[in-house]
């Protein structure tokens, strides 16, 4: 057996759930429904919303992830554009021209903001947030939104999941049945997790195989019919000490901020100074998008896995032609790294190194990344 099977980054893998905090109650304690995915919550609520509601026009961020976008589409609700990213202190909805019949979705990129203040209130318009990137906040937790929707498979060794809740009381959709199709996908992630946490054990077992089912069950999702959460999904986010993995988190996310301090060419996003939150991920922004592809190239080399939230380029195409250029540019210089419960403080140096080394390597552009 080989021992040394260190990585870092993409899909969960399953292992032992440990003792390290209580199970917390969470701010959706009050009635929620669960999903497959985020997506089929969110299209649940804009199914549900034309005969409850009556929603005519959502409006979501313009840097957010292509493939939700477009499964927005296929509602009969025109889907509006306002100006956001991860890099604004708070959402560009002050002076959104909102008219009854609206809704707005506000999103808590990466676990990084606090509860804003001026989301607009027009009589007849709804507000919905995204808590997916930290769905333990205190800004999730004192919501007055009218919906609140968090995907958990995000966050957590959840083979699939979501939640949707509202904190005002509003009646939720019904919830549907499990599909065939989302059943199947669950189950074959969960043996791609079971796989990889053998694999990481050291056992003599092929990373081919498990990615692929880890890779193949992610389709299924996107074309199933709107589905609730599997009931073992159900039955594992009961178990998860979320308190005590946020703590992780949040210690990981400022390890990596500390160890990359510094660095002329890099800056890590960081959350603001009253946050009462976890940051999901490091987000690292690259002072241009060929130091950030060559040092991407350079990680996924040294078993280092960092994503693109969210890439407005790749196939399919974005949907929505009218995105900003600074939100193209974002999204060409911009990784994540995973900052979760599975790694501890020398992972995260380690990651910092190569990222050093990487960077250094690239060339000694010594511009400022914003």
């Amino acid at each position: 057996m080989q021992s040394d099977r260190w990585e870092h980054g993409s899909d969960f893998h399953w292992g032992p759930i440990a003792p390290v905090g209580p199970v917390p109650s969470p701010p959706w304690r009050a009635n929620p429904t669960y999903w497959a995915t985020g997506r089929h919550a969110l299209l649940a609520l804009m199914q549900h919303s034309p005969s409850a509601r009556r929603w005519t026009r959502l409006w979501i961020p313009s840097y957010f992830c292509q493939s939700v976008v477009a499964a927005l589409t296929t509602t009969e609700i025109q889907i509006c554009l306002y100006p956001d990213s991860p890099i604004e202190a708070f959402p560009g909805t002050d002076d959104l021209p909102v008219r009854a019949g609206d809704a707005v979705l506000v999103v808590n990129y990466f676990g990084l903001r606090s509860r804003p203040s001026f989301v607009p209130r027009v009589s007849g318009v709804e507000i919905v947030e995204d808590h997916t990137h930290d769905p333990w906040s205190a800004w999730a937790s004192e919501s007055d939104a009218d919906w609140c929707v968090a995907s958990l498979r995000k966050v957590l060794p959840l083979p699939d999941g979501a939640v949707l809740w509202s904190p005002r009381g509003h009646g939720l959709p019904n919830v549907r049945p499990v599909a065939i199709e989302v059943q199947q996908a669950s189950l074959q992630k969960m043996s791609g997790m079971q796989l990889k946490a053998l694999y990481l054990a050291g056992m003599p077992i092929r990373k081919k195989v498990f990615r692929d089912l880890l890779l193949e069950s992610e389709a299924p999702h996107k074309e199933a019919p709107v589905s609730a959460m599997t009931p073992w999904s159900r039955e594992l986010l009961e178990c998860m000490p979320c308190v005590g993995w946020c703590e992780q988190r949040a210690a990981n996310h400022a390890a990596l901020r500390r160890s990359l301090a510094g660095v002329p060419w890099l800056h890590c996003l960081a959350p603001g100074e009253r946050l009462q939150g976890c940051p999901f991920s490091g987000v690292l922004l690259f002072d241009s998008p060929q130091r950030r592809d060559y040092v991407r190239r350079g990680l996924i080399e040294s078993r280092i896995y960092p994503a693109i939230l969210w890439d407005l380029e790749k196939t399919p195409p974005r949907v929505l032609g009218n995105i900003r250029p600074q939100d193209l540019d974002l999204s060409r210089r911009v990784i994540s790294l995973h900052c979760d419960h599975r790694y501890s403080f020398p992972d995260m140096v380690r990651v910092a190194d190569s990222i050093r080394r990487l960077g250094t390597a690239f060339g000694s552009d010594t511009a400022d990344a914003l």
